[in-house]
C-alpha cells in the first residue's frame, strides 16, 4: 500500500514473470558442441539446465524435479549447488527417449524460499533406424 501527498491510498500492484529465470537445451550425448535437434529413441541425449536464484538471499536448498513421458521412466530429483543472490548455476543430466514424436520434458526448480518454478521444452524424438 503506498500513500499519495493528498493522504489518499493507492494499492500498487506489480506482476513478476519467473520464465527468464529458468533455461532448459538439450543435445545429443555424442556431440562436441551442443546442437539442438530431434533425440532419437533408445539414444542418450543430455539435457543442460540453467537456473538462477532469483532471491536477493543465497539459496541453498534448490532441486529440479524433472519428468516427461517417453523420455524418462519416472520423475528425477537433482539436487541444484548453493547459489548466491541472482547466481546462475548449470545442471546436466542424460536421458534416454523411450517413445518418438514430440515430448514435452517439464523442469521445476523447487525450494522453500519460493514457489515452484516451472520451465518445459517440447523434444521432437526421431524413431531408432
Amino acid at each position: 500500500m503506498c500513500f499519495v501527498s493528498k493522504g489518499e491510498k493507492l494499492l500498487v500492484e506489480k506482476d513478476i514473470t519467473l520464465e527468464d529465470f529458468i533455461t532448459i537445451k538439450v543435445a545429443s550425448v555424442t556431440s562436441t558442441f551442443p546442437v539442438l535437434g530431434p533425440a532419437t529413441v533408445g539414444v542418450a541425449v543430455t539435457v543442460e539446465v540453467t537456473v538462477v536464484n532469483p532471491l536477493l538471499e543465497k539459496v541453498e536448498d534448490g532441486v529440479l524435479m524433472v519428468e516427461g513421458s517417453g523420455l524418462l521412466q519416472g520423475q528425477l530429483s537433482i539436487e541444484v549447488p548453493s547459489l548466491q543472490p541472482q547466481e546462475k548455476a548449470l545442471v546436466q543430466f542424460n536421458i534416454t527417449p523411450s517413445k518418438s514424436g514430440p515430448r514435452q520434458l517439464q523442469v521445476d526448480f523447487v525450494s522453500h524460499h519460493f514457489p515452484d518454478i516451472k520451465g518445459f521444452v517440447i523434444v521432437d524424438v526421431a524413431t531408432a533406424k
